[in-house]
């Protein structure tokens, strides 16, 4: 965030279309708890104090979630077959020598990269170039710039590390788990009878590939599409009816969205590309949620080739209805220092966090949790990928973390429950 944006909204405390940073005044319960806890906090003796602290610390998320997209790139670059033949590495590693510079092999695929970007015109590369110009990236300082990412990323990370990988697979795998926890509450009487509003936080974007998936089919998400998926299957909405809302700080993905929506309000369906790998040894639940998948939103899609390389690949295709993909919205939002406070009755009856639990501290959960508190009608529902966090607000009731296994040996995602009382 620019300077002049963060005056803009230490004077103002309000962001576009209702998205405000989180209160001093609301948050003297959850703040009293996290210091309770244990947790070392400044001692804020007035809201002026707390304003700065919490515009600092959105500072320090914005530019974490900026390092990830210049991580999507590196990670494209290096491990992407949609733009070169050139061999992809193993790993990031791969991308440095012993002494810390670039290898030949990476230097080799910014080249092929870079002719890339001047030959393609297609989405993935319409959006490298759209970041690139808003980082005011010139052609001669293209190859440096992209070589130093992927020097920081290789030498921040050990080889043996996994980046986030947000790729198709990956994501169907955390829906299936939403929609097996959202059917367990349902069925204690735990759901609202009819869900109207939808948040979906963070919601992810296969981008680029990775050492073991692929990007053989354009950038897409999954999540904002499957949950609507979800509810009309539970009968827990009617027809298109709900309205999804996408808060997420993610360049790449926010662009994708809008587009996306955009398009579908013109009457364009949102192609969706299904790949899986056999070796990953999903169980009988995960493969029938895969088989399934679109039957309540969408009519069946024009899989593409898969890349001979990848023989253990099997692929499906959908193509959502325009009036289910022009009834999500996306919204840039910080959940951890930011929240859209909603009139009375105008919350979200379900909210959804695609989460990964080591980027956020004890204190950055407990304040977005109680951002989603407040964002929740009475008797909504929020479902994370993610271990119940150590302070909870006293308006939420955590209804347990249910594990959803998505292979026969147990492997699976821990969903965490609250329902707003």
């Amino acid at each position: 965030m620019q300077r002049g944006l963060l005056l803009f909204a230490i004077a103002g405390l309000t962001l576009a279309q209702g998205v405000r940073f989180l209160r001093w005044q609301k948050l003297q319960p959850i703040i009293a708890s996290l210091k309770a806890s244990g947790e070392k906090l400044p001692e804020f003796t007035n809201a002026s104090e707390w304003d700065t602290w919490i515009y600092a610390r959105d500072l320090q998320i914005r530019s974490q979630a900026e390092q990830g997209v210049e991580d999507s790139i590196s990670a494209l670059i290096l491990f992407g077959n949609s733009f070169t033949n050139l061999p992809r590495l193993a790993n990031t590693g791969e991308a440095v020598d012993a002494a810390g510079g670039l290898s030949i092999a990476a230097r080799e695929r910014i080249d092929g990269f870079i002719q890339a970007l001047d030959e393609r015109d297609d989405d993935r590369f319409r959006t490298v170039l759209d970041f690139l110009q808003r980082r005011r990236v010139t052609e001669e300082e293209l190859r440096p710039f992209l070589g130093g990412i992927i020097r920081r990323l290789a030498l921040d990370q050990a080889p043996e590390e996994r980046i986030h990988e947000n790729t198709t697979s990956a994501l169907l795998l955390v829906d299936f788990a939403f929609e097996e926890a959202l059917r367990a509450l349902k069925a204690k009487g735990e759901t609202p009878a009819r869900i109207r509003r939808i948040a979906v936080i963070g919601a992810g974007l296969d981008f680029a590939g990775s050492p073991d998936h692929f990007d053989f089919h354009p950038p897409q998400s999954l999540t904002p599409y499957a949950v609507q998926e979800t509810v009309a299957r539970l009968n827990l909405a009617q027809g298109s009816e709900p309205q999804v809302t996408v808060f997420e700080l993610g360049s790449f993905a926010l662009s994708h969205i809008r587009t996306t929506t955009a398009k579908a309000r013109a009457g364009v369906g949102y192609n969706l590309q299904l790949p899986r790998r056999k070796q990953e040894g999903w169980n009988a639940a995960a493969v029938s949620y895969w088989n399934h998948f679109g039957e309540a939103i969408a009519t069946s899609g024009v899989a593409l080739p898969v890349p001979s390389a990848w023989h253990d690949i099997e692929t499906r295709s959908v193509t959502v209805k325009p009036q289910f993909a022009a009834r999500v919205y996306a919204e840039e939002m910080d959940v951890v220092t930011q929240n859209a406070e909603p009139l009375p009755g105008q919350g979200f009856d379900l909210i959804i966090a695609l989460h990964h639990s080591s980027d956020h501290d004890h204190i950055e959960q407990a304040l977005a949790l109680a951002s989603v508190s407040q964002m929740l009608n009475s008797g909504g529902v929020f479902l994370a990928d993610a271990d119940m966090a150590k302070v909870v607000p006293q308006e939420l009731n955590f209804l347990g973390a249910q594990h959803v296994a998505f292979q026969d040996h147990g492997e699976g995602h821990n969903i965490a429950m609250y329902r707003k009382k």
